[in-house]
């Protein structure tokens, strides 16, 4: 996600953000744990990678802990995990029969959100991306979506042009059972026609490159250089009622299933509750281990970025209600008060050089990119997304049964 002026609306501005210091008493918290070691805090630009920015930021910071200092590439994971998500969603393009209404609203509210440049991946998903593609440093692609201009010189979003070369893509290829039935046999051939339709075109996973006078191509670079094992972890969702993956979604909005394949998507870790999975991130903290975390930004958002803290303190009467969209971010440290309870986590955002410092402490520090997100913000996303919640990425060995 990406605030622009096109996602805003009039907020309400609590003291809290005009004074320009985080003060709310519920975030004055008794003990900082954290931070952890991390990469400086980055700008995703205009188009909504930002679950591929967490990764990455989390990759950079457990190569930090080896002595290794690189700058990864979001947009080379972000870019190949279309076209991979593509290609798991087949088997329903399959049965899509495209000239029905129905089926249109299907792809139109279901599908291509989940495939588009303002769309975001579970960090299941990711994980499963990263076994296919890899990563790779930014020296070897790097690939920024800034604002554009129009013909008038006014600044204009680049990701619905994006977006619609996708629509295109999808309509002209994957509406067609004999495209799709060329695309499950040729997985490859996906790939290349959908970047040739976008005007992109990311490195191959099997292609290779040099960094610091070693030959890789981008697996090997993960398994070698970053020596990150995606086998190593599992999402874990905060959900109030039962989670949903695409597939129930796509159930639960009446499409029928039953002639359609069992898809392998990858499924979160869930039935824990909140207090819980804050626990395993306090644990994974104190063992100097940054925490990837998706989470719903309320109407709050603006508020936010002046303040530095996602809190429903932001909202009229204390209460967020309506969902500017879903971020995934990065915990590096927790606020807790004298009992020992988790208050705020502190996060390195991808919204560029705003916020607070990697304390949690200050809008002057120079060192800013990182804000505060309370612990009733995220019993807020878990009540009020039934189905998707909040979740975290954390190393195995601190999941219970794991």
């Amino acid at each position: 996600m990406k605030p622009t002026a096109l996602a805003l609306v009039a907020l309400f501005l609590s003291p809290l953000a005009r004074a320009g210091e985080p003060s709310n008493a519920a975030l004055l918290a008794e003990h900082t744990l954290g931070p952890v070691p991390h990469t400086a805090a980055r700008d995703q630009g205009d188009v909504g990678f930002c679950w591929a920015y967490s990764l990455s930021g989390f990759m950079e910071g457990e190569a930090l802990k080896k002595g290794k200092k690189v700058v990864l590439s979001p947009e080379y994971l972000a870019l190949n995990h279309m076209p991979s998500l593509m290609y798991q969603f087949l088997p329903i393009f399959q049965y899509v029969d495209a000239k029905g209404f129905f089926a249109r609203l299907i792809l139109d509210i279901v599908l291509l959100p989940s495939i588009s440049p303002e769309g975001s991946a579970s960090f299941s998903e990711g994980l499963s991306d990263l076994d296919a593609v890899g990563m790779v440093p930014e020296t070897f692609y790097k690939q920024k979506f800034p604002m554009g201009k129009d013909s008038s010189g006014k600044p204009v979003e680049i990701h619905p042009s994006l977006q619609e070369k996708i629509t295109s893509f999808v309509y002209a290829k994957l509406t067609k059972s004999d495209w799709v039935k060329n695309y499950e046999q040729n997985p490859e051939a996906l790939r290349r026609d959908f970047f040739d339709a976008i005007g992109i075109h990311p490195p191959k996973p099997t292609d290779t490159f040099t960094y610091e006078g070693q030959s890789y191509t981008p697996i090997t670079f993960m398994k070698n250089y970053l020596e990150f094992n995606t086998a190593d972890y599992e999402e874990v969702v905060v959900v109030k009622g039962q989670y949903q993956s695409l597939f129930d979604k796509l159930a639960a909005a009446g499409m029928d299933m039953s002639s359609v394949p069992p898809m392998k998507l990858p499924q979160p870790l869930t039935g824990l509750d909140q207090k819980a999975v804050l626990d395993i991130a306090r644990a994974v903290i104190q063992d100097q281990t940054a925490v990837p975390v998706t989470y719903l930004v309320y109407e709050d958002q603006k508020a936010a970025e002046a303040s530095g803290v996602f809190s429903p303190a932001n909202c009229q009467n204390g209460k967020c209600a309506k969902i500017n969209g879903g971020h995934a971010v990065l915990i590096t440290g927790l606020k807790e008060n004298k009992s020992g309870a988790v208050d705020a986590i502190i996060i390195k955002n991808s919204w560029g050089n705003i916020g607070l410092d990697d304390q949690g402490a200050s809008l002057k520090a120079a060192d800013r990119g990182f804000f505060l997100i309370s612990d009733d913000y995220l019993t807020q996303a878990a009540e009020q997304a039934n189905s998707n919640g909040w979740s975290i990425l954390a190393p195995k060995r601190f999941l219970p049964g794991r």
